[in-house]
């Protein structure tokens, strides 16, 4: 290959990549940056002045896989550059050549779950969602099981698209009643309620199916005609609810109007057993960010494979308060062990009382094919305790109508 191909090829690559519309370095096999797109320069710090090649993402990147994201933070003399980031490794047709580096830095965090590093394909996916989200000012929905963290996206989704002063209403239907939810939201005599006191900003109402049915009515009218008693309301609503409203729907506890409102583009954030490769950048994360007593270093390769195999019914909620007691356990520094973890914990006490159980049953069965063949006299009890080895009292409290305390 001529130096005037591999020039004319370069320039052709350098030219794509000061077109991508975000930060961009191009990363060597050291995942140094050799070269940053405009965007990547103007950046304060610059791409060329951060410390991308020590980035986890990158390292597992260069290591072999196709893609990595996340979330990552530079500090710098220049100033600090954080948001969500993409590796893709770069290939000919025999060898890896380095990787491209992708920076989306204006997703504002407003708390710390929004700072998550989210490794999967399904949670990259999420925050793409989001951003087309904040292009447009319809009602959004966040779908999802407790403990997914849709109410840190939809405060996400509101920083986006709102100047920071812009107030983010949130209120959990849960806990209104009707005439509550009537006042609060469309105001009394005496008040004017939140619609009517809002000129911009979001009001997310968590749980919308849990919202008084009559107040649903109201909440849809108000969204068709975007007024209130002829008042305009400017506000952007966002709810949250299930995976599915379906059971809501049938039985008449949501509105069917009001659903169909604001799932003009639902978005779905997956449980956190249907994304592992999320588990363990989560949990080192919340390890980093615990307050810690001594000198406590990581996850044991034990407690890495304990945390990737637990199933998280309560998601990323679960997960960080697994993590903040496995380090109240972890007294003596070191490593994290399974035994630190209070699901390991759990599961090996309700193992040990499973074979508890199956050692009973077995007991009482053995009891019950002897009396079968000696009688249920009290002769043929004693032959029987005498035929297995065990004492009258232990019979008779094996083949008690009560189950034993063990």
């Amino acid at each position: 290959m001529s130096e005037d191909y591999r020039e004319a090829e370069q320039t052709l690559l350098f030219g794509v990549l000061d077109a991508i519309p975000c930060p961009v370095a191009l990363l060597n096999l050291e995942g140094e940056a050799a070269y940053v797109n405009p965007m990547g320069e103007a950046c304060e710090p610059s791409l060329y002045d951060c410390d991308i090649s020590h980035l986890p993402i990158v390292k597992k990147c260069l290591a072999g896989t196709a893609s990595v994201g996340g979330w990552v933070t530079f500090t710098t003399e220049e100033g600090t550059l954080t948001g969500q980031a993409e590796v893709y490794i770069v290939r000919s047709e025999t060898t890896t050549m380095g990787a491209l580096f992708l920076l989306r830095p204006d997703i504002p965090r407003m708390d710390r779950y929004d700072a998550l590093p989210y490794a999967s394909k399904a949670m990259r996916a999420v925050w793409t969602q989001i951003e087309r989200l904040s292009q447009f000012a319809t009602p959004a929905l966040f779908l999802g099981e407790p403990g997914t963290g849709r109410s840190s996206f939809a405060r996400a989704l509101h920083a986006i698209q709102n100047t920071p002063d812009a107030p983010f209403v949130e209120v959990d239907c849960r806990t209104v009643d009707e005439k509550g939810a009537q006042r609060f939201l469309f105001g009394s005599e005496s008040r004017p309620g939140v619609l009517r006191s809002m000129s911009s900003g979001s009001l997310y109402l968590k749980n919308i199916h849990c919202l008084p049915l009559s107040t649903q009515r109201h909440l849809s009218e108000v969204i068709r005609h975007r007024a209130l008693n002829e008042t305009p309301v400017s506000v952007r609503f966002l709810a949250s609810g299930p995976p599915s409203f379906d059971e809501f729907l049938e039985d008449g506890r949501l509105e069917q109007a009001l659903y169909e409102q604001l799932a003009v583009m639902p978005l779905t954030v997956p449980p956190l057993r249907e994304r592992p490769d999320d588990i363990l950048p989560l949990a080192e994360w919340f390890l980093a960010h615990i307050p810690k007593n001594g000198d406590i270093e990581a996850f044991s390769e034990e407690a890495r494979r304990a945390l990737v195999q637990h199933t998280w019914p309560d998601n990323v909620r679960e997960l960080e308060a697994a993590v903040t007691e496995a380090v109240g356990r972890c007294t003596r520094g070191g490593a994290i062990q399974p035994a630190h973890l209070p699901f390991f914990a759990k599961e090996s006490t309700r193992s040990k009382e499973s074979l508890q159980d199956m050692r009973l049953d077995f007991n009482r069965r053995r009891i019950e094919a002897a009396l079968a063949i000696y009688g249920h006299t009290v002769e043929g009890k004693r032959r029987a305790a005498k035929e297995l080895g065990i004492g009258l009292s232990t019979l008779y409290r094996l083949t008690a109508r009560e189950e034993p305390k063990l």
